[in-house]
């Protein structure tokens, strides 16, 4: 029986490409959640979003209960688009912000944004980390992803693109207030954390879904231990998010620390507790 790496293989190098010599051009239908949406068929990331990844689902299912019409969502590191696209169906295109360096994806995400007609999502080619200026962008092959790591190499034929922190970014942009984070930067996770220092230090500060995974995080030479403990120094307590059932419970002092992560401060605490779910 083939595992879950197999299956993707097969997925990305027959059935996929199969399909598009069947239906050249033809958008993929994704549901994630309650929601239904379009992606172009471009290989190897629509063959990761189809039929639908599970964890993906279930984070898009517990943004989609937590958050309500209008609230803001940003996700750093959009990809493709599936969650901010996911988001924008529940609570409204202009309310999702989506960050994206590669030029490469992120013409997937405007392409993904334009067959689903959301006009109003903003959606940014920057990299986002705890300074501003310039990043340099490496392209590194795994699998069906590719990550975008930036700010290790400075070669001159390396892509390049804007790179602020959040906290920047919402100051400029006059942005009262954030509801949910997304990160899921190929291992820059941290470094994007650090640059959001005044948002997380906030009593309002929102709910965070943060990847924290050694294979991802090894490559800018830190621990995910590192994540967990700057969350917990901005007022976070720590839940993580079991990958299978999607059940989030309290991370425990002994756990694991490759793990999805869900950050909740005191103030989420009845919104998380109307969906079952305890600090």
């Amino acid at each position: 029986m083939f595992g879950p790496a197999r299956r993707r293989y097969w997925k990305m190098h027959y059935l996929l490409p199969a399909r598009n010599r069947v239906r050249p051009g033809k958008p993929i239908s994704i549901s994630v959640g309650k929601v239904s949406f379009k992606v172009a068929p471009v290989e190897p990331m629509a063959a990761f979003l189809w039929p639908k990844p599970r964890l993906v689902t279930h984070q898009v299912r517990l943004l989609l209960r937590f958050l309500d019409p209008g609230q803001i969502f940003f996700d750093a590191g959009a990809g493709a688009g599936i969650f901010a696209i996911a988001l924008a169906e529940g609570i409204g295109a202009s309310s999702v912000y989506a960050f994206e360096p590669s030029l490469e994806r992120f013409q997937l995400l405007r392409r993904n944004l334009d067959l689903n007609g959301l006009t109003e999502l903003h959606a940014m080619q920057t990299a986002l980390a705890d300074h501003t200026g310039e990043a340099s962008l490496l392209a590194d092959f795994r699998g069906v992803e590719t990550s975008r790591i930036f700010g290790m190499h400075n070669s001159a034929e390396s892509p390049r693109a804007p790179i602020t922190t959040l906290d920047a970014f919402i100051e400029s942009n006059a942005i009262r207030h954030v509801n949910a984070l997304r990160l899921g930067a190929g291992g820059a996770e941290l470094p994007v954390l650090q640059g959001s220092r005044n948002l997380l230090a906030r009593s309002d500060a929102p709910l965070v879904l943060c990847e924290a995974y050694c294979e991802k995080t090894g490559r800018f030479g830190y621990h995910p231990a590192e994540i967990m403990w700057f969350l917990n120094d901005c007022g976070y307590d720590l839940l993580v998010m079991d990958p299978k059932s999607g059940r989030i419970a309290p991370r425990k002092a002994n756990g694991r620390y490759d793990a999805l992560i869900v950050a909740a401060k005191s103030s989420h605490a009845p919104r998380l507790i109307s969906l079952g779910i305890s600090l």
